[in-house]
């Protein structure tokens, strides 16, 4: 228990007791009853128990160690951004360039029942038979047609097909919703 004696305007006596049950000074004894060797005349040697010029120093005994080694916290952080740094660099490569792509760049609306679109698929490997499923959409969203188009190997990777397909009511936009190696 740590006693700072410190002078108070209100009091009557002007001196009051603070008391800190946190460690036992060995500059002050016990609040009550007790001398108080903490003076306004000599304030550097009633705080030079707090640590001096750097502000107080810790007592070891007072804070828990840690559990767990901080090498071994940084060794685990290392691993585990080195780890996610590796898996970033094989996604990033393994799939820049998709086994098939398709897309619909030209479509137009023959009639209410009836669209006509330009489906461009590229393949890493042309010798490879691909298909694509396009699909036509009204205005609401709604998918009013769907088509699946089959290609069989070939020696170009890029290759553009012109088809049409029949829909259940008046279609605002064509576009392919995925393409995949057939096996």
């Amino acid at each position: 228990m740590a006693v700072v004696a410190a002078p108070l305007e209100d009091s009557s006596s002007g001196w009051a007791c603070t008391c800190n049950s946190r460690r036992r000074s060995p500059a002050a004894s016990r609040c009550n009853g007790a001398t108080v060797t903490a003076s306004i005349f000599a304030p550097d040697a009633a705080l030079a128990h707090l640590g001096g010029e750097n502000g107080p120093v810790p007592d070891p005994s007072r804070y828990p160690r840690r559990r767990t080694p901080k090498i071994l916290i940084v060794v685990a952080v290392a691993v585990v951004a080195i780890g996610g740094i590796g898996w970033l660099v094989w996604a990033a490569l393994a799939h820049a360039e998709p086994a098939v792509s398709g897309e619909v760049h030209v479509w137009k609306i023959e009639s209410d029942q009836k669209v006509s679109y330009t489906l461009t698929v590229q393949r890493r490997d042309p010798s490879v038979p691909v298909a694509c499923r396009v699909i036509a959409q009204a205005k609401n969203f709604e998918t009013v047609g769907e088509k699946t188009v089959s290609l069989g190997a070939s020696t170009a990777k890029l290759v553009d097909v012109q088809d049409t397909m029949r829909t259940l009511r008046e279609a605002t936009s064509v576009s392919s919703s995925r393409c995949w190696v057939q096996q």
